[in-house]
């Protein structure tokens, strides 16, 4: 038996040591970065073009905390390479870089980001890989081989005696994913179980098979070299249940939980609560251990769009398993279906985009036009991934083509990529972490600081600021050492013009 908790300010009073902090906690505006670029690919002489958006995360809006934007360029070595601070107005901002001469590598890094994100941790500036073109083109290791298997299972811990869901991932000795059909698992005698377990093209796989408590399990396979790589599954956990979710209907989430029928015995009755959250979007259900009721159906209308993360808690309210999921219910879909038709005019290409009729209001677009089979435009993201997905998944790498409404299978590699993840960035009392101690506040265009030493504070106790270009002003008052300090909108060749205001008005 189960029932909803439906009163959310008494679940948040009542479970307040949950979380280990009071529901006054200002919460903090969350920043996400999602740079456009016009190629992936460059030769010298060209220019990397981009469009910015940034967005609040926890409105879903274009931030408008923010006028600075800073894009840097890093080299294989991990190095600023290039930098400059871009204007940011109404959540977007635009700019470019000459790819000239001092490129002299191949491999660099475009990084994104504002100041004010490196007060959290966990958010992630925005990432994307670049190519410039050289003459002679770096050596390539085809040898690659395959060194290390990990192994997630689902929730946090395999379960004794059950049905367990696992996943898996493989990768070469450089950290790369590798994508493979022929991993097995064995049991302790040899005999395999499972044959012919796929990873995707990053290394990701998931694999599902009933686990007994007194044997253990391995996953293997041969590399290139016919060298024998095996990884031992972990010990399962016997006193615990652990939770798998089915997230295949078109109108619910299913949540099950997973044991024994020995454990189900022992602890019916018990109270356990089932928690999934987005931010600071909360959802709670109690349950009541029933091994006939194992089934925890939620409609997908009820949770916010996007990565979702279920928390199960005990009966002391201790977390036990924890798996993220993707919520794609339509309702609140901010992924749209765009078509695009386009027709030669003359000697003009003229491009229709067809957007829903209920989409109203204004509509924005950024667009990169390139020959259809060019190799120049390969990015890893998408202004959906990079909002949707990349705040809450800690390798933001290859996530374009988890989105698309139309693909099935994406959404089941996406799935088997969060039951990964979902040990990782964003831990069941993420609350808590809005505590984070502001070291850098919201960048309103440049802090100017200054000291007129001959002011007269009797006389002349203000200052007044105007630049050459904008014509911006500012008033400040001068501090008892005749300082100031001030911000400013300045733009690249912009003077500033000072004077000080006596007690009548006059500018010195």
């Amino acid at each position: 038996m189960r029932k909803a908790l439906a009163l959310f300010f008494t679940i948040l009073f009542a479970y307040n040591n949950v979380f280990s902090q009071s529901d006054k906690t200002e919460i903090k505006p969350l920043e996400n970065i999602h740079l456009h670029l016009n190629k992936t690919t460059f030769s010298q002489g060209e220019r990397l073009w981009f469009t910015a958006y940034i967005q609040e995360q926890n409105s879903k809006l274009p931030s408008l905390n923010t006028t600075n934007l800073q894009v840097a360029i890093y080299n294989k070595e991990g190095n600023v390479f290039k930098q400059k601070t871009f204007y940011v107005e109404n959540g977007i901002a635009i700019g470019d870089f000459a790819i000239d001469s001092s490129f002299i590598g191949q491999e660099y890094t475009v990084l994104g980001f504002t100041n004010y994100m490196r007060n959290f941790k966990r958010l992630s500036p925005f990432k994307q890989k670049i190519k410039v073109l050289q003459d002679v083109a770096e050596g390539f290791n085809e040898d690659s081989v395959l060194e290390k298997i990990e192994v997630y299972p689902e929730g946090g811990s395999l379960i004794a005696n059950a049905f367990n869901s696992c996943g898996v991932r493989l990768l070469d000795q450089y950290g790369n994913g590798v994508a493979q059909e022929g991993l097995v698992l064995l049991d302790s005698q040899g005999a395999i179980l499972q044959s012919k377990i796929t990873t995707d093209e990053n290394g990701y796989g998931k694999l599902n098979f009933m686990l007994a408590q007194d044997q253990p399990y391995y996953l293997e396979y041969k590399n290139k070299k016919e060298e024998l790589v095996r990884k031992e599954l972990p010990k399962p956990d016997e006193d615990e249940f652990g939770i798998h979710i089915d997230n295949t209907s078109e109108k619910q989430v299913i949540f099950k939980l997973v044991g024994s029928e020995e454990l189900f015995d022992v602890k019916a009755g018990e109270s356990y609560m089932l928690s999934v959250y987005q931010d600071e979007n909360l959802f709670f259900e109690d349950i009541e251990i029933d091994i006939d009721e194992p089934l925890i159906s939620i409609k997908r209308d009820l949770l916010p769009y996007g990565i979702n993360t279920a928390v199960l808690l005990n009966l002391d309210l201790v977390p036990i398993a924890r798996r993220m999921f993707f919520n794609y219910n339509t309702k609140n879909n901010r992924v749209k279906e765009l078509e695009i038709e386009h027709c030669k005019v003359g000697d003009s290409l003229q491009i229709d985009l067809l957007v829903s009729s209920k989409n109203t209001g204004a509509t924005s677009i950024s667009a990169s036009i390139l020959p259809v089979n060019t190799l120049a435009y390969n990015p890893d993201n998408s202004i959906s991934s990079s909002f949707v997905l990349t705040p809450y998944i800690d390798n933001t790498f290859g996530l374009k083509e988890y989105l698309s409404t139309k693909n099935r299978q994406g959404l089941y590699k996406l799935d088997s990529r969060l039951l990964i993840e979902g040990w990782g960035k964003y831990n069941w009392d993420s609350r808590s972490k809005q505590k984070a101690k502001e070291r850098y506040a919201f960048e309103n265009g440049f802090k100017i600081s200054g000291k007129v030493l001959d002011a007269d504070l009797e006389e002349e106790n203000q200052v007044y600021l105007v630049t050459d270009q904008t014509r911006a002003m500012v008033y400040e008052d001068l501090n008892k050492n005749k300082g100031f300090t001030t911000s400013m909108l300045l733009f690249e060749g912009d003077s500033i013009g000072v004077s000080l205001i006596g007690k009548k008005g006059k500018l010195r």
